[in-house]
C-alpha cells in the first residue's frame, strides 16, 4: 500500500486541506482550516497534528505564482511556511505545486455542479487543495514509471 499525501491550498486566513486515498491515486476534499490572518503558526501545528493523525510524511503544497512562471508575493509567505513547517516537523517534506488557476478551475466545477454561492465560498479551499494535490500525484505516478 502506498502512503497517503495531503494538499494544501493555503491562503492568509485558511488553508484548504485534501487527502490522498490509500493507494495514492485519487485525492479527495477533507476540510477547509480557518486561522486568524496571518496566524501560521496555528496553521502549521493544525497541518502537523494532522499529517501524524494520518500518518503522512509528504505534503504538496500551492505554490502561487504569476501567469508569466515568476514567484509572487505569496510565494515568498509559503516558502517562509514551508521553511518553518520542516524545521519544525523534520519527518515531513513539503512539495511545492504550481497552483496558477486552481481556484478558477475548482470555482468553474462547483458552477458547474451548481453549487451554491454561498457554499462555493465554503469550500473553494479545499477544492483547491484536492487540484492542488491530484496535480502532485499525476507528477508522483509519472516519475514511478
Amino acid at each position: 500500500m502506498k502512503p497517503r499525501y495531503i494538499g494544501v491550498d493555503l491562503g492568509t486566513k485558511t488553508m484548504g486541506l485534501a487527502i490522498s486515498d490509500r493507494l495514492g491515486l485519487a485525492a479527495h476534499p477533507l476540510e477547509t482550516y480557518r486561522f486568524a490572518r496571518g496566524d501560521y503558526k496555528s496553521a502549521k501545528a493544525y497541518l502537523g497534528a494532522l499529517c501524524a493523525q494520518e500518518d503522512v510524511h509528504e505534503v504538496a503544497i500551492g505554490y502561487p505564482l504569476h501567469m508569466s512562471g515568476l514567484p509572487s508575493e505569496r510565494s515568498e509567505s509559503v516558502q517562509r511556511f514551508k521553511h518553518e513547517f520542516e524545521e519544525e516537523y523534520q519527518n515531513i517534506k513539503l512539495s511545492l505545486v504550481d497552483e496558477r488557476l486552481t481556484t478558477v478551475m475548482a470555482s468553474k466545477m462547483m458552477i458547474d455542479a451548481s453549487l451554491k454561492a454561498e457554499h462555493r465560498h465554503e469550500v473553494i479551499d479545499a477544492a483547491s487543495a484536492v487540484l492542488i494535490l491530484e496535480s502532485f500525484l499525476r507528477r508522483k505516478q509519472h516519475h514511478e514509471i
